[in-house]
Protein backbone atom coordinates (compact mmCIF):
# COMPACT_ATOMS: atom_id res chain seq x y z
CA UNK A 1 0.00 0.00 0.00
CA UNK A 2 1.54 2.96 -1.44
CA UNK A 3 5.44 4.28 -2.57
CA UNK A 4 6.91 3.04 0.98
CA UNK A 5 5.01 -0.31 0.82
CA UNK A 6 7.30 -3.23 1.84
CA UNK A 7 10.23 -0.98 3.07
CA UNK A 8 11.09 -2.23 6.59
CA UNK A 9 10.28 1.49 8.36
CA UNK A 10 9.59 -0.89 11.93
CA UNK A 11 11.25 1.02 14.56
CA UNK A 12 9.84 4.60 12.84
CA UNK A 13 6.34 3.75 12.02
CA UNK A 14 3.61 5.41 14.44
CA UNK A 15 1.36 2.19 14.12
CA UNK A 16 -0.57 4.26 11.86
CA UNK A 17 1.69 5.26 9.06
CA UNK A 18 5.66 5.80 8.67
CA UNK A 19 7.09 8.63 10.70
CA UNK A 20 8.66 9.89 6.76
CA UNK A 21 5.53 10.01 5.64
CA UNK A 22 4.36 13.44 7.80
CA UNK A 23 8.03 14.67 9.26
CA UNK A 24 11.24 15.32 7.30
CA UNK A 25 14.08 13.32 9.16
CA UNK A 26 18.17 14.36 8.57
CA UNK A 27 20.54 12.63 9.56
CA UNK A 28 24.04 14.43 11.39
CA UNK A 29 26.88 13.20 12.88
CA UNK A 30 26.01 14.97 16.31
CA UNK A 31 23.91 16.77 18.28
CA UNK A 32 25.92 19.67 17.94
CA UNK A 33 26.18 19.58 14.14
CA UNK A 34 22.54 19.37 14.04
CA UNK A 35 21.76 22.52 16.32
CA UNK A 36 24.32 24.12 14.18
CA UNK A 37 22.57 23.61 11.17
CA UNK A 38 18.82 24.46 12.42
CA UNK A 39 20.43 27.63 13.30
CA UNK A 40 21.55 28.09 9.62
CA UNK A 41 18.65 28.19 7.46
CA UNK A 42 19.63 27.62 3.54
CA UNK A 43 18.69 29.78 0.58
CA UNK A 44 16.28 28.65 -2.31
CA UNK A 45 18.51 27.50 -4.49
CA UNK A 46 19.58 30.34 -7.16
CA UNK A 47 23.22 29.69 -7.46
CA UNK A 48 23.57 25.70 -8.18
CA UNK A 49 27.14 24.49 -8.67
CA UNK A 50 26.90 20.49 -9.98
CA UNK A 51 30.48 18.59 -10.43
CA UNK A 52 30.81 15.48 -12.24
CA UNK A 53 33.79 13.35 -12.28
CA UNK A 54 34.75 10.40 -12.32
CA UNK A 55 36.56 8.10 -15.47
CA UNK A 56 35.04 5.10 -14.25
CA UNK A 57 31.86 6.12 -13.01
CA UNK A 58 29.92 6.54 -16.28
CA UNK A 59 26.65 8.83 -14.90
CA UNK A 60 28.21 11.40 -12.59
CA UNK A 61 28.67 13.61 -15.79
CA UNK A 62 24.90 13.41 -16.55
CA UNK A 63 24.16 13.47 -13.49
CA UNK A 64 25.37 16.84 -12.81
CA UNK A 65 24.32 18.13 -16.27
CA UNK A 66 20.65 17.40 -14.92
CA UNK A 67 21.04 18.74 -11.58
CA UNK A 68 22.29 22.25 -13.24
CA UNK A 69 19.90 22.07 -15.59
CA UNK A 70 17.01 21.86 -12.82
CA UNK A 71 17.57 25.53 -12.00
CA UNK A 72 17.69 28.78 -14.13
CA UNK A 73 20.77 29.76 -11.94
CA UNK A 74 22.58 25.67 -12.69
CA UNK A 75 26.27 25.39 -13.92
CA UNK A 76 27.63 21.95 -14.45
CA UNK A 77 31.41 21.12 -13.72
CA UNK A 78 31.78 18.11 -15.42
CA UNK A 79 35.31 15.74 -16.45
CA UNK A 80 38.30 18.14 -17.05
CA UNK A 81 36.16 21.04 -15.69
CA UNK A 82 35.61 19.77 -12.63
CA UNK A 83 39.04 20.66 -10.66
CA UNK A 84 39.59 21.77 -7.29
CA UNK A 85 40.05 25.39 -8.48
CA UNK A 86 36.57 25.54 -9.92
CA UNK A 87 35.12 23.72 -6.60
CA UNK A 88 36.83 26.66 -4.54
CA UNK A 89 35.75 28.99 -6.78
CA UNK A 90 31.91 28.30 -7.10
CA UNK A 91 31.50 26.76 -3.80
CA UNK A 92 31.32 29.54 -1.16
CA UNK A 93 28.73 31.53 -3.47
CA UNK A 94 26.28 28.74 -4.27
CA UNK A 95 23.06 28.25 -2.68
CA UNK A 96 23.05 24.13 -3.31
CA UNK A 97 26.35 22.29 -4.13
CA UNK A 98 26.33 19.04 -5.52
CA UNK A 99 29.13 16.83 -5.99
CA UNK A 100 28.60 13.51 -7.93
CA UNK A 101 32.72 11.33 -7.78
CA UNK A 102 34.65 9.32 -6.31
CA UNK A 103 34.82 9.08 -2.95
CA UNK A 104 36.97 7.67 -0.37
CA UNK A 105 36.98 7.49 3.77
CA UNK A 106 40.36 7.05 5.57
CA UNK A 107 39.39 5.07 8.84
CA UNK A 108 43.14 5.20 9.93
CA UNK A 109 42.63 9.29 9.50
CA UNK A 110 39.23 10.79 8.49
CA UNK A 111 40.17 14.19 7.69
CA UNK A 112 42.06 12.50 4.96
CA UNK A 113 38.75 11.06 3.78
CA UNK A 114 38.31 12.73 0.53
CA UNK A 115 35.83 13.19 -2.66
CA UNK A 116 37.78 12.87 -5.88
CA UNK A 117 37.68 15.67 -8.66
CA UNK A 118 39.39 16.02 -12.18
CA UNK A 119 42.93 16.93 -10.81
CA UNK A 120 42.68 15.88 -7.33
CA UNK A 121 41.32 14.75 -4.14
CA UNK A 122 39.37 17.14 -2.23
CA UNK A 123 39.90 16.14 1.43
CA UNK A 124 38.17 16.62 4.56
CA UNK A 125 40.37 19.15 5.88
CA UNK A 126 40.51 21.36 2.67
CA UNK A 127 36.37 20.98 2.67
CA UNK A 128 36.36 22.65 6.58
CA UNK A 129 38.56 25.58 4.67
CA UNK A 130 36.43 26.19 1.80
CA UNK A 131 33.88 29.09 3.80
CA UNK A 132 30.24 28.67 2.45
CA UNK A 133 27.26 30.06 2.37
CA UNK A 134 24.62 28.62 4.66
CA UNK A 135 23.59 26.41 1.31
CA UNK A 136 22.54 22.56 0.84
CA UNK A 137 25.27 19.93 -0.20
CA UNK A 138 24.69 16.89 -1.76
CA UNK A 139 27.00 14.41 -1.92
CA UNK A 140 26.35 11.65 -3.90
CA UNK A 141 29.19 9.07 -3.57
CA UNK A 142 30.63 6.08 -1.73
CA UNK A 143 31.65 6.48 1.83
CA UNK A 144 30.37 9.96 2.59
CA UNK A 145 28.66 8.83 5.43
CA UNK A 146 31.17 6.97 6.91
CA UNK A 147 32.80 8.73 9.94
CA UNK A 148 35.71 8.16 12.66
CA UNK A 149 35.61 9.32 16.07
CA UNK A 150 36.35 12.56 17.43
CA UNK A 151 37.50 13.25 21.06
CA UNK A 152 34.43 14.61 22.00
CA UNK A 153 30.76 14.07 20.34
CA UNK A 154 31.46 14.59 16.88
CA UNK A 155 32.38 12.28 13.99
CA UNK A 156 35.02 13.12 12.11
CA UNK A 157 34.55 12.51 8.24
CA UNK A 158 32.95 14.34 5.15
CA UNK A 159 29.49 15.20 5.87
CA UNK A 160 30.69 17.17 9.73
CA UNK A 161 33.59 18.83 7.27
CA UNK A 162 31.32 20.74 4.96
CA UNK A 163 28.64 21.39 8.12
CA UNK A 164 32.07 22.70 9.74
CA UNK A 165 32.44 24.50 6.37
CA UNK A 166 29.09 26.41 6.96
CA UNK A 167 26.65 24.85 5.15
CA UNK A 168 23.31 24.42 6.67
CA UNK A 169 22.28 20.80 5.35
Amino acid sequence: QGPLAGVPFAALHDGGMPVIARHELALAPSVQVALHGLRRHPQPPARVAAFGSAQALPHVESEALRVAACFAGGQAFVGPAATLAALAHEAPQADLLHLACHARFRGDNPMFSALHLADGALTAEAVERLHLAPCTVVLSACDTALSGPDAGDDRVGLVRAFLAAGAAR
